[in-house]
């Protein structure tokens, strides 16, 4: 029992994406089906496919090999992790319901200053450059928005 727990605890997160991803096929069952097969559920089920396969590779990868211990990250790992978790759900709402290229440029200035360190102005400069050069590219291609 005490290697089955072992087992769990190693691979709990393969097995919670293998499960996410078997969810993904059973969500997209009844997507509309076009002649192509490029439809409506096509890429989901490309993405869980690789978070299956992924998965199954990482725990047949990591079979035999013996745990040397957990991280125990530090507090200010936690804090960048809650902030970058309420900054990616305030883009996607801004996305969804302000703009897309707001919600963009949001995060990408969000990201730059709280995972790079990087100073306000150099933050500021590629999070506009760099939204400028996405909005282009999407008239270029003629991406709906």
């Amino acid at each position: 029992m005490n290697a089955f727990l072992k087992f769990i605890k190693k691979n709990s997160l393969p097995m919670a994406l293998i499960i996410l991803g078997c969810f993904v096929f059973y969500w997209v069952r009844d997507y509309k089906q076009v002649p192509s097969g490029i439809g409506p559920s096509f890429f989901p089920k490309v993405v869980a496919t690789m978070m299956i396969g992924f998965s199954l590779i990482c725990i047949f990868s990591q079979w035999g090999v013996e745990n040397k211990g957990e991280v125990k990250p530090d507090r200010t790992a936690v804090i960048k992790i809650a902030i970058s978790t309420g900054l990616l759900v305030v883009s996607v709402l801004l996305m969804e319901y302000v703009h897309v290229i707001i919600g963009i440029s949001i995060f990408l200035f969000g990201y730059l200053m709280l995972l790079s360190g990087e100073k306000w102005l150099k933050s500021t400069v590629i999070s506009v450059v760099g939204t400028g050069l996405l909005y282009a590219t999407i008239l270029i291609l003629r991406v709906p928005m």
